[in-house]
């Protein structure tokens, strides 16, 4: 059972909850970096940035109802700015049909990983590992099928 941690949303709570969604903006531009320019996973380097960033700021956040709205905002945002990134290849191609599957398909696939991970190490906090384990796996799967 999830511990009830605190039921209000402090100022400490306020400056977590905007350095995620701040640092949700920012990140793609380094995820994209890493993946295109030192070609690593993109689900190993995607997953890793996404369970730092939970680590150290949507898990501090004591309220927990505030902290389930965080991860969906910055799912939300992580997911939205990386789609940002592959805009003009599908505009060069003309095919703005595949850009929108592209859209709806890796923005959930951001959000349940991140839901995933955050409800395990709310629970547990030693959980937070083998989630983040198990969501290189999904998002690696997913990629797989969305390339073949």
């Amino acid at each position: 059972m999830i511990k009830k941690i605190n039921a209000s949303f402090s100022p400490r709570d306020f400056l977590y909850a905007h350095l995620a969604m701040i640092s949700s903006l920012v990140l793609p531009f380094f995820l994209l970096f890493s993946e295109r320019k030192l070609l690593l996973a993109p689900a190993i380097v995607e997953e890793s940035a996404k369970v730092l960033l939970i680590f150290f700021l949507i898990l501090p956040i004591r309220c927990l109802r505030c902290r389930f709205s965080v991860t969906l905002f910055v799912g939300i945002i992580l997911a939205f700015s990386e789609n940002i990134f592959y805009l003009p290849d599908f505009i060069a191609e003309n095919n703005l049909v595949a850009y929108f599957q592209r859209f709806v398909g890796p923005t959930a696939l951001h959000i349940f990983t991140m839901f995933f991970m955050v409800t395990l190490a709310s629970w547990k906090r030693y959980l937070l590992w083998p989630a983040f384990l198990i969501a290189i796996a999904i998002h690696y799967y997913f990629n797989f099928l969305i390339l073949s």
